[in-house]
């Protein structure tokens, strides 16, 4: 049976290529299991400082980006191997 996964992976403090380098990680595993998938991440949506995400308002940032999470049979939490 297919499942649609959302993807959601720590952001404030992480680079771009952190960040989506975590999510690729969610990806393949999706990919791996036959899944579809889902992750709200647009770099074009977060302010960058220093190279690093810097959210000014992360209660604001996550209510938007969990919206389409009803859409989803999952979530699937990605983090750092550090």
């Amino acid at each position: 049976m297919i499942k649609r996964w959302y993807l959601s992976t720590p952001m404030n403090g992480k680079t771009e290529k952190e960040i989506q380098a975590a999510l690729q990680r969610g990806v393949n595993w999706c990919i791996k299991n036959n899944d579809e998938f889902y992750y709200p991440y647009n770099p074009n949506n977060a302010e960058f400082v220093n190279g690093k995400v810097a959210d000014p308002s992360p209660i604001k940032m996550l209510s938007k980006a969990i919206a389409p999470m009803d859409l989803c049979d999952g979530v699937l939490y990605v983090g750092s191997y550090e």
